[in-house]
């Protein structure tokens, strides 16, 4: 602990020697040659009839061979630390690839479980923890990083996920149960016109808006009272983070993104609107999709270990929104 002190203090002791030395070296060569040679180059006997003496040439050379010097220390300094950056981002990107493998491993052997569950091979295992909590922090930090990506305030957000169980025949339900204004989810999932129908139906698997009053009058959204109080300005995305296999879904979830008051592009420049959509749909949803798909599947299992195994005969129906 005293030896990283000692490093530290070291390290901030040059960075200032660094700050002092940076000035100084920057500006001699311009202080050499219109101060001192312009103002006290005769006095000095360092020039003669507008022509540098030896000592002036001395000097002269000497000043200049320092601020190339320099130059070069610094160009060789930064060029160390960008490798440097260059060094701590490959590392933290494969920390995150790791993290991504190991998040996948578990959801793969989870789906395992759960299909084993369906089929009468295994019981439910026990689920320690609390995979709803997860699901909402999930979904915290999803909409921080939208509404810094987008620079929007996070007041004008809304973030939201819907499930339901189709072995179970379960109606679509919130989540973290905060959603509770405009539509009800049962709503959302009948009419044809909404965004969510739009996913719900299979039709679409993921879907950006981003201006809701074009979508309204293309009959692909439906405006809730908190849009009417936000004279219908907003943006509206929906994916589709389902659990299951290619051939069967055991959880169907629908992840939707709202903002009110404010578009997340505001002037429709489509350039801007394109890198936003790839933004969330290429590397924010993917970021936290087998995260969320992980604890919906553990969510998943706990409601399985309470109602017990769904009938045979409704281990492949589809669910029915009521």
């Amino acid at each position: 602990m005293a030896d990283n002190k000692n490093d530290v203090q070291k390290y901030r002791g040059s960075r200032k020697i660094y700050w002092i030395l940076f000035p100084v070296l920057a500006a001699l060569p311009s202080v050499w040659f219109s101060f001192v040679l312009g103002y006290f180059g005769e006095s000095l006997n360092l020039k003669s009839d507008s022509k540098l003496t030896l000592a002036g040439i001395i000097i002269t050379v000497l000043i200049v061979l320092l601020s190339l010097s320099w130059s070069v220390v610094k160009s060789v300094g930064s060029y160390k630390e960008m490798q440097e950056s260059v060094s701590t981002s490959n590392l933290l990107q494969q920390l995150s690839s790791a993290c991504d493998e190991f998040c996948e491993q578990k959801y793969s052997a989870l789906l395992l479980s759960i299909d084993n569950c369906l089929r009468g091979l295994d019981s439910p295992p026990r689920i320690v923890g609390n995979p709803s909590q997860q699901i909402t922090a999930i979904m915290n930090k999803f909409a921080d990083c939208v509404a810094e990506s987008t620079k929007l305030r996070k007041t004008h957000l809304v973030v939201s996920l819907a499930y339901n169980y189709p072995h179970y025949k379960t109606k679509w339900r919130w989540a973290d149960g905060s959603r509770c204004e405009g539509l009800s989810v049962q709503e959302l999932a009948k009419n044809p016109s909404t965004t969510f129908y739009q996913i719900s139906s299979g039709t679409q698997s993921f879907v950006f808006h981003n201006d809701k009053i074009q979508a309204e009058n293309n009959n692909h959204y439906v405006m809730d009272a908190r849009d009417k109080s936000c004279d219908k300005i907003g943006s509206i995305v929906c994916a589709n983070i389902s659990v299951g296999t290619t051939n069967e879904t055991f959880v169907s979830a629908i992840l939707t993104v709202s903002t009110y008051g404010r578009k997340l592009v505001y002037n429709n420049d489509e350039k801007t609107i394109n890198r936003i959509q790839y933004n969330i749909q290429q590397i924010l949803l993917p970021a936290i999709e087998s995260r969320l798909k992980t604890e919906l599947s553990l969510q998943f299992i706990a409601y399985m270990q309470y109602h017990g195994r769904p009938k045979l005969e409704s281990n492949l129906a589809g669910a029915v929104p009521e």
